[in-house]
This record gives structure tokens, C-alpha cells and sequence, in this order.
């Protein structure tokens, strides 16, 4: 059989002739007709599947796309269409893999882990220091140790505190 045996139809009903990879005869899909393969022939789709099994296992995009490459050179043999299946949710999850990858270093940029937890911790001390603070006030308002007006001043300036500290906090 030629390169192009993909097209090749059987003689007697001209169904598709299908050839296994270690098979020396290819097989009518639609009346069961076998044929001989030449054993070069063989040879060479057994070459051309077991290198494109290597590609596949560098778990590389581009030894991906080259192994699906030559699968799809031999689809006329059952196993090269299952390992190119393989081989297209290989490449599909290696993109995934790589996208995931971008967003995880969009998010990390470069800054020092520690400090951003120092930070982190520093901002809601700040949080439950504003809380106590306004919460103290109105306590002095409720026992009548403040006026009103001096206690509305008082949380408008921590709340004006806490809201930039907050503005910051995300724009960082």
C-alpha cells in the first residue's frame, strides 16, 4: 500500500480500508475484506505511531502538536485516532496548565511574601483599632461624656481613615 492508503477503498464494496498498527493487513470497515499491507509499508506506520508515542510523552506543547502531526498522517489505523485524541486533551490541558500559570504570575508580582502578610496583618489591626475607637465614642455619647456632635466628628474621622486605608488596600 501507498502513502496515501487513507483514501484507498476496498475492490469489492469500496468501503474504507483500515489497518492496525503490528497488523500485515488492512480490513474493509464495511464487508470485512482483508488485504495485504506491504511489510515496508507496516514498517514505516509502526515508525511513524511509536515516534509519535515518544512525542507525546515529553509532555511538551510542541512535542504534542509534532506527534499529533504525524498521527494524523496514519489516521486510517485505528490506534493512531485514539492516541491523536489523547494527544489533542494532552495539548488542551498543557494550555490550561499555561494559562493557570499566567494568572498565578499576574497575581504574584514579585513582591515578597512575608511583607505582604505583615501588611495584611497590619491593615486589620488598623480594621479592629478603628472599630474599638468608634465603638469607645459612642460609649462616651451614650454615658455623657461627649457631645453629639463631637461624637459624630470622631467616627466621621476614623471612618474617613478606615475607607482610604480600604481604597488603598485594593488598589494595591
Amino acid at each position: 500500500m501507498s502513502e496515501t492508503m487513507a483514501i484507498q477503498k476496498c475492490d469489492t464494496c469500496g468501503g474504507n480500508l483500515i489497518l492496525k498498527i503490528g497488523s500485515d493487513t488492512a480490513v474493509c470497515d464495511h464487508c470485512g475484506r482483508s488485504v495485504a499491507v506491504d511489510p515496508q509499508d507496516v514498517k514505516k506506520y509502526q515508525d511513524i505511531y511509536r515516534s509519535a508515542q515518544s512525542l507525546m510523552r515529553t509532555g511538551t506543547m510542541e512535542g504534542c502538536a509534532d506527534a499529533l502531526t504525524r498521527l494524523r498522517s496514519i489516521d486510517f489505523i485505528p490506534q493512531a485516532n485514539e492516541a491523536a485524541e489523547q494527544c489533542e486533551k494532552e495539548m488542551e490541558r498543557l494550555r490550561a496548565a499555561k494559562t493557570e500559570k499566567k494568572h498565578l504570575k499576574v497575581g504574584d508580582d514579585g513582591k515578597n511574601t512575608a511583607i505582604g502578610l505583615v501588611i495584611i496583618i497590619l491593615t486589620v489591626l488598623f480594621l479592629l483599632a478603628a472599630a474599638v475607637g468608634i465603638g469607645f465614642v459612642i460609649w462616651r455619647l451614650i454615658k455623657g461624656e461627649l457631645s453629639q456632635t463631637e461624637a459624630i466628628v470622631a467616627i466621621a474621622v476614623a471612618a474617613v481613615f478606615v475607607l482610604l486605608l480600604l481604597i488603598g488596600k485594593l488598589r494595591s
